[in-house]
C-alpha cells in the first residue's frame, strides 16, 4: 500500500544538498528528491512518495492472504489456526514450476535504502532452501539483494537491506524446491531506512 503525503498539513520544510526540500510531518519522514519537489516551496505530487513506515498490505497474513500475488503456488492465511509467530501465518503451497513464490509491488523513490524482513518455517515439504529478496522491476526485473536460507522446525527471522534501482519495487518470500508441499513465512515488513545505522542485520 502506498502512503502518499496529505500536503493539507501543516509541514515543515527541511534543505538537503543531495536532495532538495525534505518535508517532516508529524515525526514521518517523507523521502523526495529534486525530480520531484520543486525547491520554490510548490510541491509536484509523484506516486513514488512515500512516508516512512511499514509499507506492505497485510504484512502479518492474519485472517486472510489478501494483497499478495502467488506465482507458482497457491497463499493461504493459517487462519483459524495460527500456529504463527504472534497469531496467523502464510502458507505457500506448491503447485508447478521449481521456485514458488508471493509478492506484493510497491513504488518507492530510486536510490532509497528499503529493509525487507520476514520469518520464515518448514512445511510439509521439510526443511528446503527459501529466499527473501528485495527486486527491481521493469525493464530489468534485477535483484537488489537476498538471503538464501534453508528453512526449519523454528521461526527464524531473516532481514535484507539495498537501494533501489527502479521505482518498481518488489518483496517477494520464495520456496526454492520442486518438491511438493507447503513453505511458512510470518511477520513481514518492507520500511524505508533513513540511514545504513537503521539496519540491522539478522
Amino acid at each position: 500500500m502506498t502512503t502518499y503525503l496529505d500536503v493539507s498539513q501543516t509541514s515543515t520544510s527541511h534543505l538537503d544538498a543531495g536532495h532538495g526540500a525534505l518535508l517532516k510531518c508529524d515525526n514521518d519522514v517523507i523521502l523526495c528528491s529534486t525530480e520531484e519537489w520543486l525547491c520554490d516551496g510548490s510541491v509536484n505530487m509523484r506516486p513514488s512518495f512515500l512516508v516512512q513506515g511499514e509499507l506492505l498490505a497485510n504484512p502479518t497474513f492474519n485472517d486472510n492472504a489478501t494483497d499478495w500475488t502467488a506465482v507458482d503456488c497457491t497463499i493461504a492465511s493459517s487462519h483459524p489456526a495460527g500456529g504463527g509467530v504472534s497469531d496467523d501465518h502464510l502458507i505457500i503451497t506448491r503447485t508447478g514450476g521449481t521456485f514458488q513464490y508471493a509478492y506484493q509491488r510497491h513504488l518507492i523513490p530510486v536510490g532509497t535504502l528499503v529493509r525487507f524482513s520476514v520469518y520464515l518455517k518448514s512445511g510439509s515439504s521439510g526443511n528446503e532452501s527459501a529466499s527473501i529478496i528485495i527486486q527491481g522491476g521493469t525493464p530489468g526485473f534485477t535483484a537488489i539483494t537476498a538471503v538464501n536460507p534453508t528453512s526449519s522446525a523454528s521461526w527464524v527471522k531473516y532481514t535484507v537491506s539495498g537501494v533501489t534501482i527502479t521505482e518498481d519495487t518488489y518483496a517477494i518470500v520464495l520456496k526454492r524446491s520442486a518438491t511438493a508441499g507447503t513453505m511458512l513465512f510470518d511477520e513481514a515488513s518492507l520500511t524505508i531506512a533513513t540511514s545504513y545505522s537503521d539496519i540491522s542485520y539478522t
